[in-house]
């Protein structure tokens, strides 16, 4: 695992606190982090540089920047297009489920 792979590293931690005390670095006051990934998405929520709270989705790969850029592809969009189109309707959701199930 690449986490463990470095011989310099005194400890290791997770990605969660990781994208915690980084963002709590650029931005020293409480904020949330969102990290729209590949391979998951999570929500992180900072207050006094600790994350306070966090949540990941548990379901593959569905609604990370993968799905989105594939479908934004699907559709002929640009990523930007993509965006702009979803704030039109602020209520639309984004299945939670597999995406190999998603329909367009």
């Amino acid at each position: 695992m690449a986490e463990v792979s470095v011989k310099y590293a005194n400890f290791t931690t997770t990605e969660i606190l990781c994208h915690g005390l980084g963002a709590d670095f650029l931005y020293p006051y409480d904020c949330t982090v969102i990290d729209v990934g590949g391979q998951d998405t999570k929500a992180i929520k900072m207050v006094s540089s600790k994350p306070e709270d966090f949540i990941i989705n548990d379901k593959c790969s569905a609604g990370t920047g993968k799905f989105l850029e594939v479908m934004a592809n699907r559709l002929g969009l640009e990523l930007t297009q993509l965006y702009k189109t979803a704030q039109q309707n602020l209520n639309i959701k984004i299945s939670s489920t597999c995406t190999v199930f998603c329909r367009v």
